[in-house]
Formats: C-alpha cells, structure tokens, sequence
C-alpha cells in the first residue's frame, strides 16, 4: 500500500517537477543551437541552467546543481561547435539520470517508510 510523502518528501517533488520543466526548456536551447550554429543560444542557455542549479541548490541537490552549473560553463566555452553540443547533451543526459534516480529514491522512501517500523 502507497503511504503519503511527507512534507519534505512533496517539496522535493515539487522541485524535480519544476527542474524537470526548466530542463525541457534547456534541452530545447541546445537543440535549436545545434541546428541553427548560432551563438545567441550560448547566453540563453548559461542563464537557464544558472537558474536550475540555484534551484537544486537551494533545495540541497548539491550535486545535481554542479551538473546543471555544469552546462552553464560549457555553454559558455570555447572550442568547436560540435564538441560543445556533444558535452552540452551528455551533461543533460546526466543530470537527468541523476533527477529519475532521486525521484526514484524519495517514492522508495515513502513506500517503505522510516527503517525500524514495521506496519
């Protein structure tokens, strides 16, 4: 039987769910970047992912702040253009792996419960 999050557990969520939603718009810049080869989506791109690692961070995603800051400095990087859009989608990649195993881990949490009740 499912049990309910906890307070901390819904805030968590709630802050994937919105991370999951600015991480659609990044995935979005980079790929009209791709295809376009146009700079003007580097800055876009750098602020977006500011703007997601600052909401991970405020919400103790430490490490999935650093890979969402991550692509801000590769966006912003020199280097050829096809490097930048195969590191740009792999760092994504990875930080969405990283968000499903977090997401994952909170419902596991909340369908056992705290360890040492038992039901």
């Amino acid at each position: 039987m499912a049990k309910k999050l906890s307070a901390m557990a819904q805030q968590a969520m709630t802050a994937l769910d919105e991370g999951q939603r600015k991480l659609d718009r990044i995935h979005g810049l980079i790929e009209q970047y791709a295809s376009t080869k146009q700079d003007y989506f580097t800055g876009m791109i750098a602020r977006a992912s500011a703007d997601v690692g600052r909401l991970f961070m405020d919400n103790k995603f430490g490490v999935m702040s650093d890979h969402a800051n991550q692509i801000g400095m590769l966006a912003k990087r020199g280097g050829s253009a096809q490097s930048k859009f195969t590191a740009l989608r792999e760092t994504l990649s990875s930080l969405r792996r990283e968000m499903e195993r977090k997401r994952r881990a909170i419902l596991h949490a909340a369908r056992d419960g705290p360890a040492g009740q038992g039901d």
